[in-house]
């Protein structure tokens, strides 16, 4: 019988008659009953099973990669790296190194630009929302923005990042030319034209400087004149360009909060080593300590590249304990 022969009475009449009758009975409901949790149960476990292993399209621009991610989920990163550093990163994606680009950073009070090498983290441009603690590493006299790229340090950072031992964070390395001022280069120039291009995070506690010899007489300047910007200073083989009691008489006129931490190695036969301790000697006559390393080594890249794990472990320190 087809529906478009009956009229609307025969139409309900029909579907009426039709309807397969409903069974009662105690047994019948609670098997039915049963039937439909089982139902429901299989459904969600196949949901948990999607979620636990999405489909490889999920991983956007990483669906091509065929290596076994060294972060893998059976060894989680460290609970404070995945609560406040690059959450929305896939772990997988840590797995592959990170980039080093070049910038040239023209300002208005130098003749020549301000040379920047700059480290991005594995899986920057793979997450549009992470912010990454940043720190700026400064070069010595006769050396140029190459010389912490040559002593290793993008590998090493590459190699922390993918152990998950680290948080990913960018690395600023400016080539400051003996012509400009190094505060000026710093703060007027790296810095703003980095937080225009990079997402660089916010606070003091997510910055750092440091210095290989007079790169570290830069840095402890620029750190102690900037207080409200690094929260630590990483002084390596330092030479010094202002007394250690100007550097003492900044450092105290700092709130106690606002003081930044401080590191201080040298090797024991570098040639800068009675004027370097003497920085030491000053602080600790007024009762402040730094964290001071004096090994065997001189002046030279071996020194420097022997001891770059440990410059890397105190400077993260501070952001891994930001979890």
């Amino acid at each position: 019988m087809q529906h478009d022969q009956l009229d609307r009475e025969q139409v309900r009449a029909y579907t009426q008659s039709n309807r397969r009758p409903r069974r009662s009975g105690l047994l019948v409901r609670i098997v039915g009953v049963l039937f439909f949790y089982l139902l429901c149960s299989i459904a969600l476990m196949s949901c948990a099973l999607d979620t636990a292993n999405p489909l490889p399209a999920t991983l956007g621009p990483t669906i091509h990669q065929t290596h076994t991610p060294k972060a893998s989920q059976s060894t989680p990163l460290p609970t404070p790296l995945q609560r406040s550093f690059a959450t929305h990163t896939p772990i997988k994606c840590l797995s592959s190194d990170g980039t080093v680009e070049m910038h040239e950073i023209q300002h208005p009070g130098f003749v020549s630009p301000v040379q920047l090498r700059v480290y991005l983290p594995p899986c920057y441009d793979q997450d549009s929302l992470a912010t990454y603690p940043t720190l700026i590493l400064l070069h010595g006299l006769l050396a140029t923005d190459s010389q912490w790229d040559e002593l290793g340090v993008v590998e090493l950072a590459d190699q922390l990042i993918q152990d998950g031992d680290a948080p990913p964070f960018i690395i600023l390395m400016p080539w400051i030319r003996n012509s400009q001022d190094p505060l000026i280069a710093v703060t007027e120039a790296v810095i703003p034209y980095a937080r225009e291009r990079w997402r660089l995070a916010e606070g003091r506690q997510f910055w750092a400087i440091g210095g290989i010899s007079r790169g570290a007489g830069q840095a402890v300047y620029i750190g102690l004149l900037q207080p409200e910007r690094f929260k630590a200073i990483g002084l390596h083989s330092p030479a010094f360009l202002h007394t250690p009691e100007f550097l003492l008489t900044r450092y105290l006129a700092l709130d106690a909060a606002e003081r930044p931490e401080i590191w201080f190695d040298i090797g024991e036969s570098d040639s800068l080593l009675d004027s370097a301790t003497l920085l030491l000697e000053t602080f600790d006559q007024a009762g402040v300590q730094i964290v001071s390393q004096t090994r065997p080594g001189d002046h030279t890249l071996d020194y420097w590249r022997m001891h770059l794990p440990e410059y890397l472990d105190w400077y993260l320190s501070f952001w891994l304990a930001e979890g």
